[in-house]
């Protein structure tokens, strides 16, 4: 009995360790419908990288105050999608659109109302987070989408200032994210409208595609709806994605358990960043990537099997992506900002 019950903790602790392997910009909105009534309401996004099997992702047009880092209302509707056994492939477009009160996924998964009542309005956003459950506390955000216009902005982030929010269809930035970067406000300061949809190209890295989707430049808007929206097979007035050097996920997967930090980020360079980086696992370390947001390489940088501290404050300001590589060919990419 105590081997059984041994075994079901493990199961259990490794589907819940599985569940929250993303990170911001691991995923990215390319549609947005709002206003729609009874059904039509949904979005769509695209994965930048391999989605593991079963692995959860909540949404929710629950707005984040970023004052005081908590939800700002507990009323309105979250939504529980469940990647399928195989998992899903980097480059794969999933939408997830509200029905008679059923959410309907075009694409590999599933996905269901959660909690509260969703319907989304004009101005409403969607945050994408991870955490042990729906309604969690601390959530991971890793997108977010927002399509207010007319609310007390921020004038720095774009997004809402979470000190004088009045309204559900308000939020501030989710905390982890950065406007422009791997969430976007679509039309701050300018008219508000109910369908939104992503135009730019679906063709490139992914760090050219997080970039891209995430530039409210790349957007066209409209009141007529639902407007279409990529649905998972056959993309309604969208070219297939072909996204290459996909993102990979953090440290432990893929059999690659080499120890990373990078500290501080985000910071600002004139206090110096640094990339530690740990062999632990007897696997010789090769080499150090630094690659800016449109996916060029900056740097490379050889490393030893042993601990490696390298100063990275001679970057300029902007997002990197840190690819990290070991001589069996495992590799595994962080996120950098300098401020």
């Amino acid at each position: 009995m105590k081997k059984l019950l041994l075994l079901l903790s493990v199961v259990a602790l490794s589907v819940t360790m599985h569940s929250q392997s993303l990170s911001a910009g691991n995923i990215s909105f390319v549609g947005f419908n709002t206003g729609g009534g009874a059904s039509g309401d949904g979005f769509a996004f695209i994965t930048l990288v391999d989605i593991p099997a079963n692995e959860v992702i909540y949404f929710t047009e629950i707005g984040w105050n970023s004052f005081t880092n908590t939800w700002d209302n507990t009323t309105e509707g979250r939504v529980t999608y469940t990647a399928p056994a195989e998992g899903v492939s980097c480059g794969t477009i999933i939408s997830i659109v509200e029905e008679s009160a059923v959410m309907v996924v075009s694409g590999p998964g599933s996905a269901t109302t959660t909690s509260g009542t969703f319907a989304l309005a004009g101005g409403d956003q969607i945050l994408a987070y991870q955490g042990t459950s729906a309604d969690t506390l601390t959530p991971i955000f890793i997108a977010g989408i927002h399509g207010d216009a007319e609310g007390d902005l921020d004038a720095i982030t774009q997004w809402n200032d979470s000190e004088i929010i009045t309204g559900v269809q308000l939020s501030g930035l989710p905390m982890g994210l950065t406007n422009g970067v791997n969430c976007v406000s679509l039309t701050p300061g300018a008219t508000e409208f109910r369908n939104h949809k992503y135009t730019g190209t679906l063709t490139g890295t992914a760090a050219e595609l997080l970039a891209s989707t995430n530039n409210k430049l790349n957007w066209s808007h409209d009141n007529i709806g639902p407007s279409p929206i990529p649905d998972g097979i056959t993309p309604a007035d969208f070219t297939l994605p072909n996204v290459t050097d996909c993102f990979t996920l953090a440290v432990g997967d893929f059999g690659f358990d080499n120890k990373v930090e990078i500290y501080p980020n985000p910071s600002s360079a004139s206090n110096g960043i640094f990339i530690n980086v740990l062999s632990t696992n007897n696997v010789p370390l090769k080499n150090i990537q630094i690659l800016n947001s449109l996916g060029q390489l900056v740097e490379k940088i050889d490393l030893k099997n042993d601990f490696n501290k390298i100063n990275i404050s001679n970057l300029s300001v902007g997002l990197y992506f840190v690819k990290i590589s070991n001589v069996n060919g495992n590799t595994l990419t962080k996120k950098v900002l300098i401020k």
